[in-house]
């Protein structure tokens, strides 16, 4: 609902071979609804490609989630991997998988291509805490030369099987999101997971690195509380469920959210 009336405008999706669509939904009749771009012979075209840092296509298996860009347009951000297949349970010798903010940019006369985004990447892993933290690169995205951003799911020369099957949430200028790490172990099920929040306009956790934990069970996607405190501030808090229902709450986030509400005196 990119004018905010109550109606969908345009409706986006992923695939398992890596596209992303969008289907314009603008019209009173279902016969103005296309899919947007198409290319010279007017057959649908994906808005983008994910493209794995190996050059194959990255498996998309969860809705993607939607922001309003400060320059026009939407950001579409979208998670990449899967946990299908019995082949999906390997750690080893998977491709490298990846988190995308997409710049659907209007009147767009070129192709989002992964050539065409800031790379952000994992920098550090930090251990001297309970629980472990993760730190990205702080690289300044230029929307005068760049489509959006992606980062990488790869730390220190390996991806370790990690992947996003989960949506991402966004709240104002963050996005906090999940991912997961089969067990190699066949012997014990489930796996293992990490939450991340990061800028939704840069893809970087710079000021956001405590906000960034390991989980020792594969976490659910994240879910968000808010309490409005005596001054009319809201404390965020976003929320994991792991082991089956152990909550796991990230540290809050205070927004400013003035006059709340308010009661008329007689």
């Amino acid at each position: 609902d990119a004018d905010l009336d109550g109606v969908a405008d345009y409706l986006f999706s992923g695939d398992l071979f890596g596209n992303v669509w969008k289907v314009d939904l603008d019209g009173d009749s279902i016969d103005d609804w296309a899919f947007s771009p198409t290319d010279s012979g007017d057959a649908p075209k994906p808005l983008f490609r994910a493209v794995s840092r190996e050059g194959t296509a990255q498996p998309i298996t969860v809705r993607p989630s939607v922001a309003h860009h400060p320059d026009g347009g939407l950001l579409v951000m979208v998670g990449t991997g899967k946990y299908v297949e019995t082949s999906d349970t390997s750690v080893t010798g998977q491709a490298t998988q990846s988190v995308y903010g997409l710049w659907d940019k209007p009147n767009r006369s070129t192709d989002i291509t992964r050539s065409t985004l800031l790379q952000q990447t994992l920098v550090n892993q930090i251990t001297n805490v309970t629980p472990n933290q993760r730190e990205t690169s702080k690289n300044v995205i230029d929307w005068s030369q760049h489509d959006g951003w992606y980062l990488d799911l790869y730390y220190n020369g390996q991806n370790s099987g990690e992947r996003i099957n989960s949506r991402i949430l966004i709240t104002g200028t963050t996005a906090a999101f999940t991912s997961m790490i089969p067990s190699d172990d066949i012997c014990s099920g489930g796996g293992s997971g990490w939450y991340m929040e990061v800028d939704i306009y840069s893809g970087s956790n710079n000021g956001l690195v405590t906000h960034s934990m390991e989980l020792e069970r594969i976490p659910s996607e994240p879910t968000l509380t808010y309490v409005i405190g005596e001054d009319g501030d809201a404390e965020i808090d976003h929320l994991v469920l792991i082991d089956g229902g152990t909550i796991v709450k990230a540290p809050p986030t205070e927004i400013k959210t003035s006059l709340a509400s308010w009661q008329m005196l007689y």
